[in-house]
């Protein structure tokens, strides 16, 4: 991804290495809290699977990749006229769209040739030459990224060729070196290639095996608490990680406070502990500022959670919801 100021490569971690200081508690920030007890033990419900892939045919313009609201371009406005423009907007979208990937897909945009968010400036002037949904290829492996898109020669020849430029100086490179057409399925593994990355980052800092910016140890998750989370909370977690900045710096504490409010309720089902997660997600989400959510990243975000949060209520604990204060329902 990486328009957004913090996008370093996340250091291999050595717990022998690890400073002992501590981020700042999550108590001081203010995440809504639910009047709930601990739990005594988890529940053993199954998880259940990932939504299938994201399907390009189901996009509002039947455009399938090449419509798109990407920051690394400037659209005409009329190019997003049919898009969604309210949370309400975004959550019938995505109760429409619900295939696992679909928010990082819509919040990212969708690029199928290379080149440098925000053109090198401001925001983007941290980022490198970029492909597909926010995958910056200097900070890949090239001929795992290539495997990974099925690429032909000619793609492959590109990505090796691809330097270890930022901001206006990788722009000035990708204008002159224009890159092979992506398909639209190498579009989708780019979200595949971003999602494993991201994934572990945000395994890493929420559980303490990270060499920076992990969650203080009260609010912490055991390595087996983490992988136990519902898929839709993990993939938001995924989510809000593509912007590494979004998960250091206090605010991995605020979030593993929230999965520490659904983890703690007693004799509950894995449906409502994800419902509580979500719902204190959704209180953080509203709290980040622009400059970490990208372009109308709260409102899709929003939309989504309060899609995957509808999802979830006909399976939801009732005396939970009962308990819990009003308007906590999308």
């Amino acid at each position: 991804m990486s328009d957004y100021p913090d996008k370093p490569q996340e250091p291999k971690h050595d717990r022998a290495k690890e400073s002992p200081k501590e981020s700042e508690s999550a108590q001081s920030k203010g995440l809504e809290r639910s009047n709930i007890i601990r739990k005594d033990q988890r529940t053993d419900d199954p998880r259940p699977e990932k939504v299938g892939p994201f399907d390009w045919s189901k996009t509002p313009l039947g455009r399938g990749p090449i419509e798109r609201e990407s920051r690394a371009t400037d659209a005409p406005p009329g190019t997003l006229k049919q898009l969604p423009n309210t949370v309400n907007e975004w959550r019938a979208y995505f109760t429409a769209n619900p295939e696992t990937g679909t928010l990082t897909i819509r919040r990212e945009g969708s690029i199928d040739h290379a080149y440098v968010p925000g053109h090198g400036e401001g925001r983007g002037a941290n980022s490198g030459v970029t492909i597909g949904v926010g995958v910056e290829v200097r900070h890949q492996n090239r001929e795992q990224l290539a495997d990974a898109l099925n690429a032909n020669q000619e793609l492959r020849e590109y990505l090796r060729s691809v330097p270890n430029l930022s901001g206006t100086a990788a722009q000035e490179w990708v204008e002159h070196h224009p890159s092979p057409t992506l398909t639209p399925t190498q579009e989708r593994a780019t979200y595949e290639v971003a999602e494993r990355e991201y994934s572990e980052i945000a395994r890493d800092r929420l559980t303490g095996d990270s060499a920076h910016h992990r969650a203080s140890e009260s609010v912490r998750l055991t390595p087996e608490e983490y992988d136990s989370l519902h898929p839709r909370v993990s993939e938001l977690i995924t989510d809000i990680a593509i912007n590494t900045a979004a998960i250091a710096r206090g605010h991995q504490n605020d979030i593993a406070e929230g999965l520490q409010a659904g983890l703690n309720l007693q004799d509950v089902n894995e449906q409502t502990r994800a419902y509580e997660q979500l719902r204190q997600l959704r209180t953080f989400v509203q709290g980040l500022s622009d400059n970490l959510q990208g372009p109308a990243g709260e409102m899709k975000r929003l939309g989504w959670i309060d899609a995957r949060m509808q999802e979830l209520q006909p399976h939801v604990d009732p005396q939970y919801l009962q308990g819990i204060s009003g308007g906590a329902s999308p």
